[in-house]
This record gives C-alpha cells, sequence and structure tokens, in this order.
C-alpha cells in the first residue's frame, strides 16, 4: 500500500507543478508506462516548462520533443538509470545544471536542442554517458575544447551549428570510435584542411557536410587534406552546398580519398562544375548522386559522365534540364555496362521519346517520379529487358498508348501514382486509358491518386499480385467483379468516394488476401458482397457510413485476422455477426456509436487478441468477454462506463495485458475502489493504460457525484492510520472500510428478515393454491406504467406511429402505449430498458413484418416477453401483421413468432375486400381489454377511488389482491430478497395452471 501512497502524492504534485496556465489546454503525453515515456509537441496544447516528474524509474525511451523545457536540473532524470533513448530536439535549453545527466550512465542515443540564448557549452558536459552511441546536437553556442569528453562509445555524431570553422581543434580527440559524422552549418570555411582536427576520427565511414558558405567563391570547402589520406573506412561522403556560387570540384580536391570513396552525393542550389579526370580517378565510386536546382545544361554533364566506364558505378543520379528524353539524350550512359538503378529528376522535363533507353538492357530500376512527364511516346522504353521497377509516379500524364511499355519483359513493379490518368475509350475493347495486358511478370501496380472512375478489371496482366487504386473519381458504386481479378491479393480501393457495393455477377472463389474499403462513404454491405473471399486475411472498412453489421455478412471469410471497422456510424452488431471469423485476431470497432454488447456479439472469436471499442456508448459488457481467451489488448476509452462492477471486470483485468478505461464517466464511490486500489499496484503498472498519465488525450475522471465532477479518479484515494486497525481506505473522504462493515450488518439483517419472510411466503401460497376458483390478472391494480409494449422494426416505424398511435393514444380509445424510439431511458442499456418495458407494460404487441422477422434486435425482444409469460399468467404477445405474410416464410424466419401464430389468433390489416378499418381496431381493442388509469401513488388514494366505467371490480378480485398482498409484506421494498423469492414461487406456480390464455380475438 506505500506505493499506491507514493503514487497518490506524484499524481497531485503533477496536476500542481504542470496544470495548465491562463486557461490553455494542458500539455499532452501521449505515451506512458513503464518503458516509454513520450509527451511531444502538440499545436493545441500547452508546451511542457521542464521534465515531468513522476516519470517511471524503468523507462527505456523518453521523448519530450518540441516542449519549453529551458533548464536540465540535477533530479530532472534523478533514478532513471534504465533510459537508453532521450529526445529532447526543439526544445530550446539554455541551462543543464552539474549532474543533471550523471543517472544516465546507460543512455545510448541523444538528441538534443540549445535555445540561441546559451553562449557556450562547458567542458565534461557529456562525460557521464559513458555507453553513449549516437549524438545529435544543434546549438549556436561555442563549444569547449573538451565538450565530448567520455564518449569513447560515440559511433554517430550529427551537429547543427552556425559556424563549423569555429570548432576547437582537440575537440573531436575522445570520439576515436565515431563512424558517421554529420555537419549542418551556415559557414564551413577550410573546414577540411584542418588535419589536427580531424585526426581522431580515421574510423569513419560516412560524412556528411551541408553547408550555406557564400563568403568566398573558392573551392577551399570542399578540399580534402592529405590527413584523409589515413580514412580507409571512409566509402561514403555528401556534400550539400545551398549558396549562390557555382562550385568546381577538381582532381586535387578528393586526391586523398580516390581510392576509398564508394559513394558520393552532390547537391547544390547551383550548378556543379566538374573537372575532367575527377570521376575517372575515384575508381572505387559505386553510387553517384548529382543534384541541382538549377536544372541546367544536362550538356555539361554529359561531357564527363563517359569516364563512369573507369569506375564501378551501380546506381546513378542526376537532374536533367532538357525538354525530352530522346533516342541520343542518354548516350554518354550506354556504356555503363555494371549499371543497375538510375534516377532522372525530370522537372523540365515533359516527354520521352521512341527507343530513349534502347542502350540500357542491364538496368534493373528507373525512377524519374516528381517530374513534369506529360507524354510517352510508343516503344519509349523498348531494350529494356531487364528492368524490373519502374517509377513515373507524381507527373502529369494522362494517357498512356498501347505499346508505351513494350519491351518490359521483365518488369514487375510499375508506379503510376499521382498522374491524370483516366477511365476513358482511347481505341481499346473496353473502358480505360491504358492497357497492361503485355506485362509478363508485373505484380504490384500503383493507380492511385489520378482520376479513374472504376476499378480496373480488364486490361490487367495475369501475372499480377497487387493493384492500387486509392485516391481515385471511382465514387457511387463498386460491382463485387472487383473481387475476382484473377491472382490479385492484395487491392486498395480506399478513398473514393464510394458509397454502393453492388452483386453484379456470380461468386467465384477470389484470391484476394488483403482488401481496403476504407475512407469512403459506405452506408451498408450487401448481403453476398463478400462471397468467395475465402482467402482474405486483413479486411479494412473504417471511415465509411456502416450503421448495422449484420448477421452473415462476415461468413466466407474464415482466414480473416485482421478486421477495421472503426470510424463509422455503427449503432447494432447482430448476435453472432462474427461468428465465422474464428481466427480473428484483431478486431477495431472504434468510433461508432455502439451502446450493447454481450457474449453473443463476439461469439466464436476465441482466438482475438487485440479488440478496440474505444468512443462509443457503451454502458456495460456484462459478460462480452467471457469467451475471449485469447485476450490481451482491449480499449474501452471514450464510453459511457459509469460503473465497474468487479464480478464483472476483474476477470478481464487479471487476463488482460493491457486495457484503457479513460474517458468515461465514472461515478466515483466505494464501488469503485476496488479497481483504485487494483490499478494502483505497481505490478499492474501498464495494464491500465496511461493509469500515472498527468496529461492524457482521456482522463481517468469523476462524472458523478456533482461534487467530485472532473476530479481525477486517482487523486481520491488515500491511506489513513487507525488505532484499532491497521489501515482504513479513504476515498474522497469517505471511510469505504466503514461503509463496508455497516453493508455487512445490513445484509446479515436482511438475511435473518428473508427467513421469517419465507415462512410467511409459502404459508400465503399453499392457501392461495388451495382456491378452486381461477381470478383475474389484476390489470388495473396500478403496477402497469403502459398499456401496451410495441415491439416494431424500425423500419415500420411510419405504420406504428401513423396507424398504431393515431388509433390507440387518442382521446376516444385512451391507451398508453411504450414505443422505443420514444420512450426508452438515454443512457440505459438497451436490454434493460426492454426489461423495463416489458415489466411496466400490461401486455405487449408484435407488430409483425419481413423487417421485424429479420431483425435480432426484434428476435431478442420478443424472446424476453416470452420468459415474462410466467408472471402474467401464460398471456402472449398480440401478433399483429399489416401484410399477410405465408406461415412457411415465418417458420423460417423466426420461430418464436411461428409458435404464437400456430396456437393463438392474431391479427391481419384488413384487405379492401374484407373487414373494415373499424373492425380491425374493435378487434385491437377487445384484445386489450379496457385502459389502465394510472395512479402514480395508488395507496395515498385507495379508499377515494371511484368505479371505473367498465364496471366494479368483482368483489372476490377486491379479496384476491388483499389477501394475497406481497408487497404489502416488506412496504417501500419491492425487490428485496425474500421479494424476489416469493414473487418467483409466485409466478412458478401461476405458469404451470391451466386456463390462462385470455380470449383472444374471435375471427
Amino acid at each position: 500500500m506505500g506505493s499506491m501512497n507514493v503514487a497518490s502524492c506524484v499524481y497531485i504534485v503533477l496536476s500542481l507543478l504542470l496544470g495548465p496556465i491562463g486557461g490553455e489546454s494542458p500539455p499532452l503525453c501521449q505515451t506512458w508506462n513503464s518503458t516509454t515515456v513520450t509527451c511531444t509537441r502538440v499545436q493545441i496544447r500547452q508546451p511542457l516548462n521542464q521534465v515531468p516528474p513522476g516519470i517511471p524509474k524503468t523507462i527505456t525511451t523518453l521523448n519530450l520533443k518540441g516542449n519549453n523545457i529551458t533548464t536540465l536540473y540535477n533530479d530532472s532524470f534523478e533514478g532513471l538509470t534504465n533510459l537508453k533513448r532521450l529526445d529532447l530536439s526543439k526544445t530550446r535549453i539554455q541551462t543543464i545544471e552539474v549532474g543533471a545527466l550523471e543517472a544516465l550512465a546507460n543512455l545510448t542515443s541523444l538528441d538534443i536542442t540549445f535555445s540561441r540564448e546559451t553562449r557556450h557549452l562547458r567542458d565534461g558536459l557529456f562525460e557521464n554517458l559513458v555507453n553513449l552511441t549516437y549524438l545529435t546536437l544543434e546549438t549556436s553556442a561555442q563549444f569547449g575544447e573538451h565538450v565530448f569528453s567520455g564518449l569513447t562509445q560515440l559511433r554517430e555524431l550529427s551537429l547543427r551549428l552556425t559556424d563549423a570553422s569555429n570548432l576547437p581543434d582537440q575537440i573531436f580527440y575522445p570520439l576515436s570510435a565515431l563512424e558517421n559524422l554529420t555537419i549542418h552549418c551556415d559557414r564551413a570555411k577550410g573546414l577540411f584542411q584542418r588535419d589536427v582536427l580531424w585526426a581522431p576520427l580515421n574510423q569513419l565511414k560516412t560524412l556528411v557536410l551541408i553547408f550555406t558558405d557564400d563568403q568566398a567563391n573558392d573551392n577551399n570547402n570542399f578540399h580534402f587534406g592529405s590527413v584523409f589520406q589515413n580514412f580507409s573506412r571512409l566509402e561514403t561522403l555528401q556534400l550539400s552546398h545551398y549558396g549562390t556560387h557555382q562550385i568546381n570540384l577538381t582532381v586535387d580536391m578528393f586526391m586523398s580519398l580516390k581510392s576509398t570513396l564508394k559513394h558520393l552525393s552532390l547537391s547544390s542550389y547551383t550548378m556543379y562544375h566538374i573537372e575532367r579526370g575527377l570521376l575517372k580517378s575515384l575508381s572505387s565510386l559505386k553510387s553517384l548522386e548529382l543534384r541541382d536546382a538549377t536544372l541546367g545544361s544536362f550538356s555539361d554533364l554529359a561531357r564527363v559522365l563517359p569516364e563512369l566506364n573507369n569506375t564501378q558505378i551501380q546506381e546513378l543520379a542526376f537532374s536533367l534540364g532538357t525538354d525530352a528524353i530522346t533516342s541520343s539524350t542518354l548516350n554518354a550512359l550506354e556504356g555503363l555496362l555494371e549499371l543497375r538503378t538510375m534516377a532522372i529528376d525530370t522537372r523540365g522535363c515533359r516527354a520521352i521519346h521512341a527507343h530513349a533507353f534502347e542502350g540500357f538492357a542491364r538496368l534493373e530500376k528507373l525512377n524519374m517520379r516528381g517530374g513534369a512527364l506529360e507524354n510517352l511516346d510508343n516503344n519509349s522504353f523498348t531494350g529494356m529487358t531487364s528492368l524490373l521497377e519502374l517509377d513515373l509516379s507524381s507527373n502529369d500524364i494522362s494517357t498512356l498508348p498501347i505499346d508505351v511499355f513494350k519491351g518490359l519483359i521483365s518488369l514487375t513493379d510499375l508506379d503510376l501514382s499521382n498522374n491524370h490518368l483516366e477511365s476513358s475509350r482511347h481505341g481499346l475493347g473496353y473502358d480505360a486509358s491504358f492497357d497492361f495486358t503485355s506485362f509478363k511478370n508485373l505484380s504490384r501496380l500503383n493507380l492511385g491518386f489520378n482520376r479513374l472512375t472504376h476499378v480496373p478489371t480488364e486490361g490487367l496482366p495475369e501475372s499480377l499480385d497487387a493493384l492500387n487504386v486509392q485516391h481515385n473519381n471511382i465514387g457511387s458504386y463498386i460491382y463485387n467483379s472487383v473481387l475476382f481479378i484473377p491472382h490479385v491479393n492484395y487491392l486498395d480501393v480506399s478513398h473514393n468516394n464510394i458509397q454502393t457495393l453492388i452483386v453484379a455477377s456470380p461468386a467465384k472463389t477470389s484470391s484476394l488476401e488483403t482488401l481496403k474499403l476504407d475512407h469512403n462513404a459506405i452506408k451498408a454491405i450487401e448481403g453476398r458482397f463478400m462471397e468467395g473471399l475465402v482467402k482474405l486475411t486483413t479486411l479494412s472498412l473504417s471511415y465509411n457510413q456502416l450503421q448495422v453489421i449484420e448477421k452473415g455478412t462476415f461468413q466466407w471469410m474464415s482466414k480473416l485476422t485482421h478486421l477495421d471497422l472503426s470510424n463509422n456510424k455503427i449503432t447494432t452488431i447482430a448476435l453472432s455477426a462474427f461468428h465465422w471469423l474464428s481466427n480473428l485476431k484483431h478486431l477495431d470497432l472504434s468510433h461508432n456509436s455502439i451502446q450493447q454488447i454481450t457474449a453473443l456479439t463476439f461469439e466464436s472469436l476465441g482466438n482475438l487478441t487485440e479488440l478496440n471499442l474505444a468512443a462509443n456508448e457503451i454502458v456495460d459488457f456484462a459478460n462480452a468477454f467471457d469467451e475471449l481467451h485469447a485476450l490481451r489488448i482491449v480499449s474501452l476509452s471514450s464510453n459511457a462506463l459509469a460503473v465497474l462492477d468487479q464480478p464483472t471486470v476483474s476477470p478481464v483485468l487479471k487476463q488482460v495485458e493491457s486495457i484503457d478505461l479513460s474517458g468515461n464517466p465514472f461515478l466515483c464511490d466505494c464501488d469503485l475502489l476496488w479497481f483504485v486500489q487494483w490499478a494502483m499496484e505497481i505490478r499492474v503498472y501498464d495494464i491500465v493504460l496511461n493509469w500515472y498519465n498527468p496529461y492524457p488525450l482521456q482522463s481517468y475522471q469523476c462524472a458523478r457525484p456533482s461534487h467530485l465532477h472532473g476530479r481525477q479518479v486517482i487523486e481520491g484515494f488515500t491511506q489513513q492510520k487507525d488505532e484499532e486497525v491497521s489501515s482504513r481506505s479513504i476515498f474522497f473522504n469517505k471511510d469505504c472500510d466503514e461503509v463496508q462493515l455497516k453493508y455487512n450488518t445490513l445484509l446479515v439483517g436482511l438475511l435473518s428478515l428473508a427467513g421469517i419472510l419465507l415462512i410467511v411466503g409459502i404459508a400465503a401460497l399453499m392457501w392461495y393454491k388451495s382456491r378452486k376458483r381461477l381470478k383475474e390478472d389484476p390489470e388495473t391494480d396500478g403496477s402497469y406504467m403502459h398499456d401496451v409494449f410495441v415491439m416494431y422494426s424500425e423500419n415500420d416505424s411510419d405504420w406504428v406511429y401513423n396507424k398504431l398511435v393515431m388509433n390507440l393514444e387518442n382521446d376516444d380509445a385512451g391507451y398508453k402505449l411504450n414505443l422505443h424510439k420514444r420512450d426508452f431511458t438515454g443512457g440505459l442499456p438497451i436490454h434493460k430498458n426492454i426489461d423495463i418495458a416489458l415489466t411496466e407494460s400490461r401486455r405487449v404487441i408484435c407488430i409483425v413484418t419481413m423487417n421485424f422477422l429479420k431483425s435480432d434486435w426484434c428476435r431478442e425482444e420478443l424472446s424476453k416477453a416470452r420468459c415474462k409469460q410466467i408472471g402474467r399468467r401464460g398471456r402472449r404477445p398480440i401478433l399483429v401483421f399489416p401484410k399477410k405474410i405465408p406461415p412457411e416464410e415465418v417458420e423460417q424466419l423466426n420461430t418464436d413468432v411461428y409458435d404464437i401464430m400456430m396456437t393463438e389468433t392474431y391479427l391481419e390489416w384488413p384487405d379492401a375486400d374484407t373487414d373494415t378499418e373499424a373492425d380491425f381496431w374493435k378487434k385491437m381493442r377487445e384484445a386489450l381489454g379496457p385502459p389502465i388509469s394510472f395512479d402514480p401513488d395508488p395507496e395515498d388514494h385507495e379508499l377515494e377511488q371511484q368505479p371505473q366505467d367498465q364496471g366494479q371490480r368483482p368483489v372476490d378480485q377486491e379479496m384476491d389482491a388483499q389477501e394475497l398482498n406481497v408487497n404489502a409484506l416488506a412496504p417501500n421494498a419491492a425487490e428485496t430478497i425474500p421479494m424476489k423469492l416469493i414473487r418467483g414461487a409466485l409466478e412458478d406456480e401461476e405458469h404451470f395452471e391451466d386456463g390462462m390464455k385470455d380470449p383472444l380475438i374471435k375471427e
């Protein structure tokens, strides 16, 4: 319990220290658990101004990026000895106190940004970080000569500075193990000629220099001194210049690197001028990237590129400033026999002519994305017989000539996304602006972000495995034929505003394993649309407008493991809707309008490991998870859970590895204390997600009682020492141990009283059974609030309101109906509302239509009503058929309705040739009997009541009520334990008596 006290105190301190200022939204900590704390700045939230206290001592990762943390105190990281990764980038740190980093001996990665106000970084600043291998440091301050002292294990260093030329000569001396160095600076004049500075770094493998030096128009910035001859491991060099002067690259500049350099990247705002002989001298070169923002003449570059024949060049990237790529444009590169990958910046190029790549038979990857290409000629890529991947994304291509890809016999990946391709006829035999049937090996095709109005099912190669058509203009509807494209196992049709799924062809066996239909406007899944998806493992239907998940929708998907139904408008999930998904592991139902879940909701999901029900309207989950034996991760955040019933919730908590219950409107009384105590145990720190998080997206707050509204649940618990008892559990100033003691005393008294009352009840029952005459059901004794509970499908509400309500609730009839849409209590689970309606209503009417017979909710309502028969003298629901339905159809759809139909007379809405409507309503009133006269407090007026219009109540009936007034045995305690026992006994006996059926409508 001591750990609980500490946790409570820490939480309250956090709230006081880090609370919102001036009405701003508080900071946000996205993750807070035993291994990771992430509190990155979010634009609409107030930033943290210090490292939050109370961070778990066990964490290994701490991310505080983007906050206004200006000072690291000597206790900021106290006790965080397991921390390995710390991100303080963009935090504007001004001061690091001596000893602030002392506890971080196991830290391996540090990213830190200092404010511009920091003028100097002292020597030995990082000396305690003896295991640090990665350091990113952004500052405009001056460095102490020994600032990196102690970092003997550092492998990667990234520096963002103002002036790299001011680095002290000895600064890199402790970094003898450094392998990767990046320097991003404004000025770096003569940096590479400083042999003393670079001497310790002879283990470097990668060197990156990014600078904007415009002070001099010389080449010293790229001149590597003689010390680099000792850098035998330096293979990768990236030089990026963002000044306005042209850079002249000479043989002499790279003389010290010519034998080791394998990867060279040169980029600039201006053109590079490459001296003849430079590329030839770099004999070990395998990849070369030459980028410039000016897109200058390619001819200047073309004159030196043939020198690459003397290298081992395999990858080449360059900018192309010409209007078109012709058959002769790339002649300078045709002799590069080892070239396998080529990337061309085509921002200034609008066309590719025929045979433009004729000489690149060995090329395997060609990337021309992000350009201005509009026109591709037939035979543009002829001769590229080894090409495997072609990327033409983010251009302006609108049509593809039928032979544009002729000769690409080995192509497996084609990316045409972010172009202007349309579904239009261009001399083809089908509706498309492309034809890919000539490909023999194409397996992945990306047509996303175009202007297609149909999912292409023709013009595709038989070898295709994956098709992406997301972000097009498909809209309105798609046919089920898209599911049966031969051999395609991955289909992405997301972000297309699709509204309707149409079954237009017989189902086949689909090859699909992944289907993405998310971010559309789908309102319903037509019954057999998914038929044939027997291999599907992943289905995404998130961000649509689904309202009901019908039983049988997924019956063909026995291999499904991932199902995403989040962000829809789902209110109803049919019982056993997921029955066929026995292999399902991940189910996301978050951000819907689900109110009720039961064990049948998740029937057969024995392998489910992760269930997300966040942001729904669930009031309780009863036994919904009882059969989910593999369940490990559950989210029920942002629902309507006010009470956490221990017998129901406790087994779930023992089973799962993580559960999120934040954002619910908790009732903070002693019944919640068990959960608070359990959650505060240190051994279950991570199970209740964000329980100790001071700034979660959703918190654990009290909603009731009103005086605790908005208080954090964790604040309410304390332990108090007592002279007689070791400690007492106090929850929001209430002694819950005392409450429990009083409850136990009361329970003992009630159980004693129950025994006495039970004896009296049994005696009354024996006398009651000895009566020879069957008495009438006391339907007008004031125990009912409604005459009729009406069961109907929401789809038939027009008939109910326009016919039934208009004729039974008018002044002449005077009946009071209970309709779920109008009379159910908000905030209660649907099944509880049904129970209340059945208890408070004298009779039940079922409006039997095809909608009613197919509805699982209507089936459950009727089932409950039949159970209630026991207490209603066998009275069954009155069946009303607005339209005739053959009995054989009724039997197929709902056996409960059929049973009643075969044994009871029922009402049918009159045909024009038969009874009039007046006759129908007359028979209805005869079946219902006279309406009740509800008195909210009948006992106060018992002597004043006058006989009703229908006549004085029979004397025998009055005596029955007086002689067996069960409620009178325990006034004002209608549902005490003995009352339930007596009531149950009476109801069981009544159920077996004969002759209890009322004389329903006579035909």
